[in-house]
């Protein structure tokens, strides 16, 4: 009989869990707050003094040398006029101008040097183009815009009937105009803008991503090699067995007699 050794290989998985690094999506509410102007038109009395020329032309009486005669009544108009002055601003141009010195040059031709010539002939001497320059006095203006008060008058007339008694030998006439000025309180509604800044949330939903841990299993493959001692060809041999007996005597005695 032989012995040998047998050997044998296997794989044995072998697991164990690891945590990996995951994103998930993630649902923000992101808000801003922003501020909104809102305006509005009140209008506020406000007093003034204002100038008012006062204008009118009182009808004459004209009676002839007696002034005896029906008196007889009758309506006339007599005309008022009132002219206010209003102040308003304007944006003028007004030019405003200095006087700066500008240089100007021209090109002239030079003789280098004379050479003699005689009578009769035109000269041939060389000559060179100089610049010839000179300061001349020039006046620059700009425009510059200026906000100027202007005063317009506006006038407005009306007539005044009146009541009038008077001989019929007499006429009215219109007479010399009569002005005179005067000082009045006005009260004016003045335009004034209140404003506020009203609060406003704009919100919007941004997603962003949220890192987390995720089991995961992983596993390896681990070789194994095993050596079993193993017995090939075998023989058989007799061998000699022994059997050893033991007994009481007395217990044998004992048997046989019964």
């Amino acid at each position: 009989m032989n012995e040998e050794w047998s050997v044998n290989h296997t794989v044995t998985k072998k697991c164990h869990l690891t945590y990996i690094t995951d994103y998930t999506s993630s649902a923000d509410k992101k808000c801003e707050t922003n501020y909104r102007k809102s305006c509005h038109i009140v209008f506020r009395p406000q007093s003034h003094q204002e100038k008012v020329k006062i204008c009118h032309t009182p009808n004459e009486r004209i009676c002839g040398d007696e002034e005896t005669g029906e008196e007889i009544c009758s309506t006339q108009y007599e005309t008022v006029c009132e002219t206010t002055f209003k102040e308003y601003e304007l944006k003028e141009d007004e030019p405003v101008c200095k006087m700066v010195e500008k240089k100007r040059c021209e090109n002239v031709q030079v003789e280098v040097f004379n050479l003699p010539k005689r009578e009769g002939e035109e000269s041939t001497s060389p000559t060179v183009v100089k610049q010839r320059c000179e300061n001349w006095p020039v006046q620059e203006c700009t425009l510059i815009s200026k906000n100027v008060k202007k005063i317009h008058p506006e006038t407005s007339c009306k007539k005044i009937a009146k009541n009038v008694c008077m001989p019929n030998t007499c006429k009215l006439v219109a007479g010399k105009e009569i002005c005179n000025e005067e000082t009045r309180t006005l009260v004016q509604n003045i335009p004034e803008e209140e404003c506020n800044l009203e609060p406003h949330e704009n919100c919007q939903s941004e997603s962003s991503l949220v890192p987390r841990l995720v089991p995961m299993k992983n596993c390896v493959d681990v070789p194994k090699e095993v050596c079993v001692n193993t017995k090939k060809n075998p023989e058989q041999v007799n061998v000699p067995v022994s059997k050893k007996w033991c007994y009481n005597v007395k217990e044998l005695q004992t048997a046989v007699a019964e």
